[in-house]
């Protein structure tokens, strides 16, 4: 064990640099990539380092005068460049191959060759082909997220090929990344699709082609569900414990930090889900830790997520207010759905500082083709989860509202955001903190869950219990 990870070790190393997220991309500013890598400022955007200087312009990156074409944007008055972009800069003034590791913030370098030499991606509106040559002890798996995407997953697999697939035949567009586990390829398609796959030694092939409108429809006398363990996948659902470690969230009159609700009836719901809908429940924390908010949504699109369920508690100054409401992703409309947005953006004080503006990335998540009909399921999905919530807490129904909250930001499933109750009122604090209660709102959201589930595929779903 020893001598393999002193061969790891020497293989690769990493460096980490802060980054914030542009539309959905992760963008690094110079300052701090130089601090980083040790580079020393001569002047404006110019760095001296151990293999030249690095000038960095409005659309490009000049290393040893030599211009390098570099995505960047404006952000509050200052300068960031696209972390992918930067890899080739690096490659140069390093001399190693660098990857940016979208999960950890960080670039990892190697002194070896990539491990996959080659993506290649052709066809037409009959169908699309990828093969991807790698090394033999590569093992690429692909994975449906929903029916019209897919992500192709090679662990400890590194490509030096572009980011952005461009639209081909039924292939809307796609885009490589890295993560701390090695290779993703997302691929987006401008219709449901099915595929097949022919394995090699060191060539994975996929054959993806139009899913033929006769299978669309399932045969009313023998109803598919999706998450029947029969199928080739089961349901997945990704529940998130909001806040959690040094993030407490909101504290109650009695002392009660929102972050232990929210994970003791995630875990009552995870319970109920798995015996009742027979679903594979994931939970974006499982014990009081922090976890960056950019990280849960991550964690559902990792994991092919069906559903994204974020847990909270409200809270209101004048202790008034009390009940649920369920939110998802949209512009918020009033002055009060504004309140509750900053309340859980809140979180964002312990990660980037409290001058991050969603308000862009927001715009273009809405505009995301891709996430439109999302949207629509989510809202849908708020809908049952709210009614059948209200009606198990015998509580007046403060209804759906919406919002942009930076943890459903980037979530390719239906996704929504609970406010359980408010910690802030008194007497809804101390039912909070009992678990008869805890099961009652774990039930009423299991129970949403199962309606939007039966009328979106219109199947037979398993009957919750009790």
């Amino acid at each position: 064990m020893t001598a393999l990870w002193l061969t790891v070790l020497l293989a690769f190393h990493t460096v980490r640099v802060p980054s914030i997220q542009i539309q959905g991309q992760p963008y690094v500013a110079p300052p701090k990539l130089a601090q980083a890598f040790g580079w020393k400022s001569s002047s404006s955007q110019v760095y001296q380092t151990p293999n030249g200087a690095v000038a960095f312009q409005e659309d490009q990156v000049k290393v040893q005068g030599k211009p390098i074409v570099v995505r960047s944007a404006l952000h509050q008055g200052k300068r960031y460049y696209h972390a992918e972009d930067l890899e080739t800069v690096l490659d140069r003034v390093t001399g190693k191959r660098v990857y940016w590791d979208r999960e950890r913030s960080r670039y990892i370098l190697s002194r070896y060759p990539p491990s996959i030499k080659s993506v290649k991606i052709s066809g037409n509106k009959e169908g699309i082909q990828v093969e991807i040559q790698h090394n033999a002890d590569l093992h690429p798996t692909v994975q449906s997220l929903e029916s019209q995407a897919v992500r192709v997953e090679i662990d400890r697999g590194f490509y030096k090929g572009g980011h952005r697939i461009p639209a081909e035949g039924v292939l809307s567009g796609g885009e490589i990344y890295h993560t701390a586990k090695g290779f993703r390829m997302i691929l987006r398609f401008d219709q449901p699709v099915e595929f097949e796959v022919r394995r090699q030694k060191t060539r994975f092939r996929v054959t993806f082609r139009p899913v033929p409108v006769a299978s669309k429809k399932s045969s009313p006398q023998s109803p598919q569900p999706k998450w029947e363990k029969s199928q080739d996948r089961t349901l997945v659902i990704v529940i998130d414990p909001g806040h959690g470690g040094k993030d407490p969230g909101a504290i109650g009159r009695y002392g009660t930090r929102e972050k232990t609700i929210n994970l003791a009836v995630a875990k009552r719901l995870k319970r109920i889900l798995e015996k009742d809908l027979h679903a594979r429940v994931i939970l974006t924390r499982d014990r009081d830790k922090f976890v960056p908010l950019r990280e849960r949504a991550e964690i559902a699109n990792r994991a092919g997520a069906d559903l994204f369920i974020s847990l909270h508690c409200n809270y209101e100054r004048r202790r008034r207010a009390q009940g649920a409401e369920t939110y998802f992703l949209s512009a918020a409309r009033t002055k009060w759905e504004r309140a509750v947005q900053n309340l859980e953006n809140g979180a964002l004080k312990y990660e980037l500082g409290p001058e991050l503006d969603t308000t862009d990335l927001l715009k273009f998540i809405l505009s995301d083709m891709a996430q439109a009909q999302f949207l629509k399921e989510s809202q849908s999905l708020a809908v049952s989860i709210q009614d059948h919530l209200a009606t198990a807490l015998k509580l007046k129904n403060r209804g759906v509202k919406q919002a942009g909250f930076y943890v459903l930001l980037g979530a390719y499933m239906p996704s929504v955001l609970v406010e359980m109750g408010f910690i802030s009122h008194p007497s809804e604090e101390k039912r909070l903190r009992q678990g008869w209660y805890q099961e009652k709102i774990a039930k009423g959201i299991a129970k949403g869950i199962e309606a939007f589930l039966r009328n979106r595929d219109r199947a037979w779903v398993p009957t919750l219990g009790g």
